[in-house]
């Protein structure tokens, strides 16, 4: 049978976006290849352009049209879906992601759809190629959600997790532009070898999830594969693409099972010999895991800050983890020579301008590289979407799905204004600039600075006269000198680098 995978990945804040690899979509394809289907893959790295889309479809004739989109990008899913209908309308239409899991129920509203998927796509996606290739009732499709003629849904119940993730074809590749895409042109490889996070984090959709699955007696949510797998599908990768030089490992924590990472480190060390990034959480920056991460090769290790505040950290995000955790994880590994970068999420509820600084002073103090610093999103059905809705912060009007993460927050909180969170994320680098230049200064003197700076990056009228300039910003960041961007960028620093 002949299926489309649809993948919108639109961008625009990132110049020249090649767009990212999804390895849900790539784990699908793999799947229906190996069972004999046709696959092509649609993949939008720029608005969509109807005539193109068609003519793709009008030659290829899929039977089946599966697209996946994240809560941002459904908008863009739905007018590709619809374009789509008009030259195949009797095809049938699937759509899934994590969006559609944690809203199934706004999701299978929505004409273009016949179908919803509410779990992992591999089987659900087979079971309905073979039922529509065999001309069969095709309704009974299990982890999805079915608009019926009369308007009704049929709920079918949900698969359980895969939890032998070695039974799984390797990715496949092959159907995007692989040379092409963002990490790869750089010759980076995008991998994932778990699913699933053990973690409550009450913003991420990982719990809400995890409580899904849970709801039909399903309590494995987080799987990992094994590492004799693991290293040969590496060793796979780095003999069918020799522009491969690294690798970048997706997992949310790579080195949660210390077990697993003992093995992994000591195998990667001897087989692959490739230097990589991986995520890791902040309270596993420990000397056991940083002592493997230097043995692999690791050279790049993203931690999960979120927030510099510990207030924010514990009470609205979930995580219980100490400023002296966070500082000696970093400590740990400037002294092994691996180069840090962090996540930081701004405009929370309830954080203040202060707040912000905090995270914007770790980030300074630590000497971390900064992976990327967003505006809060709501995602909905999270713990934190619901605290949102119950304390009042939603815009008026906002739906959620309407606004990306980068230009505006969706919340109104009366700790800080609309202004200061764009000021915050549209100038955040240039804070950490600020903070890293006075702590090259005396200690008085440093005092002195840091405590001017606090004061001025606070005031309220401060966005006015800064956020005009935020569209110049990276024309400006061009024109800095080499070593005010070695400082902007931060470096692997000594264990006795100047902090607060």
């Amino acid at each position: 049978m002949k299926i489309l995978l649809v993948y919108p990945d639109i961008l625009p804040s990132v110049k020249k976006f090649r767009g990212y690899m999804h390895l849900g979509i790539s784990s699908i394809a793999a799947c229906l290849m190996k069972a004999g289907h046709e696959v092509r893959l649609l993949h939008l790295i720029n608005e969509p352009n109807k005539s193109k889309i068609l003519d793709m479809a009008k030659r290829f004739q899929p039977g089946l049209i599966g697209i996946s989109a994240t809560t941002n990008q459904f908008a863009t899913a739905r007018l590709v879906a619809a374009t789509l209908r008009e030259v195949m309308p009797e095809a049938k239409f699937i759509v899934g992601g994590i969006h559609v899991i944690l809203n199934t129920d706004q999701v299978i509203e929505c004409p273009e759809f016949d179908l919803a998927c509410r779990g992992e796509g591999e089987l659900p996606l087979l079971h309905l190629a073979e039922k529509l290739e065999k001309g069969q009732d095709w309704r009974d499709t299990p982890s999805t959600w079915v608009k019926l003629p009369d308007g009704s849904i049929q709920r079918n119940p949900m698969l359980p997790v895969i939890t032998d993730l070695d039974s799984l074809p390797y990715a496949n590749r092959d159907i995007w532009d692989y040379p092409s895409l963002q990490m790869e042109s750089n010759g980076a490889a995008t991998v994932m070898f778990s699913r699933g996070c053990p973690r409550k984090c009450t913003y991420c959709c990982n719990h809400a999830i995890s409580r899904i699955y849970l709801e039909g007696g399903d309590n494995r949510y987080f799987r990992q594969r094994s590492v004799d797998s693991t290293i040969t599908e590496l060793l796979w990768i780095k003999e069918r693409y020799p522009f491969i030089k690294s690798f970048n490992f997706d997992d949310d924590n790579l080195f949660l099972n210390l077990t697993w990472a003992k093995q992994f480190a000591e195998r990667y060390a001897k087989e692959v010999r490739m230097p990589f990034a991986c995520n890791i959480f902040p309270n596993q920056v420990d000397e056991v895991r940083v002592g493997l991460l230097k043995l692999a090769g690791c050279t790049d290790l993203r931690i999960g800050l979120e927030s510099g505040n510990e207030g924010i950290r514990s009470q609205v995000l979930g995580r219980q983890t100490s400023d002296a955790e966070i500082s000696r994880g970093y400590r740990l590994c400037r002294e092994a020579g691996i180069r840090t970068r962090s996540f930081v999420m701004i405009g929370l509820p309830f954080e203040t301008p202060e707040m912000v600084l905090d995270s914007i002073k770790v980030i300074a103090d630590e000497h971390v590289g900064i992976a990327q610093h967003s505006i809060f999103y709501p995602y909905r059905k999270t713990i934190l979407y619901e605290r949102c809705v119950e304390h009042g912060f939603l815009e008026e009007g906002a739906v959620v799905g309407s606004s990306d993460y980068y230009s505006r927050s969706m919340l109104n909180i009366d700790t800080m204004s609309g202004g200061q969170i764009r000021m915050f994320r549209n100038f955040f680098p240039v804070f950490v600039l600020g903070y890293r230049l006075i702590n090259r200064l005396p200690e008085t003197m440093r005092q002195i600075g840091r405590k001017m700076l606090d004061y001025f990056l606070t005031r309220s009228w401060l966005p006015c006269v800064l956020n005009p300039f935020g569209g110049v910003l990276p024309f400006m960041r061009n024109l800095l000198p080499r070593a005010l961007k070695t400082a902007l960028k931060g470096r692997v620093a000594p264990a006795a680098a100047p902090s607060s």
